[in-house]
């Protein structure tokens, strides 16, 4: 499993593309892919797999971040 590592700083969540790969959520959480991956199962993130890679929405992990996620948003 390869690591992404940021190398600038992240000043605004509209710096970030609109569709995050793992690596990136991964790196934003600190944690692994697997749990990105339950994450995204249980409704917190808006993902969708395309091919074998996965894509998560932006706005849902900022959401995440702030609190406001309280029910699934599947």
């Amino acid at each position: 499993m390869a690591v992404k590592i940021f190398t600038k700083q992240i000043t605004s969540w509209e710096t970030l593309p609109v569709l995050l790969d793992i690596g990136t959520v991964c790196c934003l959480l600190q944690c692994s892919e697997v749990t990105v991956v339950r994450h995204i199962k249980a409704g917190h993130f808006k993902g969708n797999k395309l091919g074998s890679a996965w894509r998560i929405d932006r706005d849902s992990v900022r959401a995440y971040f702030s609190g406001e996620v309280t029910d699934r948003v599947c």
